[in-house]
């Protein structure tokens, strides 16, 4: 933790890309015979660094990740819960 007179400064790594635009949205919507729809929108600007089909195999890709953390958690705090 810092105090209010530090500053944090972190080296990057200059082989790597950094996106400075991006955003997350979850949906949960109650279906028929007590079901939930979830839906995950993102948003993320690598800032013309990548190229469009790159991006969209990436999103493919990282979204099913997404979703199969988000379950693996779920189902983790369902058997840890007291």
């Amino acid at each position: 933790l810092l105090n209010e007179n530090e500053i944090a400064v972190e080296k990057k790594n200059t082989s790597a890309i950094y996106i400075s635009h991006g955003a997350g949205l979850w949906v949960a919507e109650e279906k028929l015979n007590k079901k939930t729809s979830f839906s995950y929108r993102l948003y993320m600007d690598p800032g013309g660094s990548l190229p469009n089909f790159l991006i969209d195999l990436i999103n493919k890709t990282s979204v099913v990740n997404i979703f199969e953390d988000a379950i693996a958690e779920a189902q983790n705090r369902y058997l840890n819960r007291n």
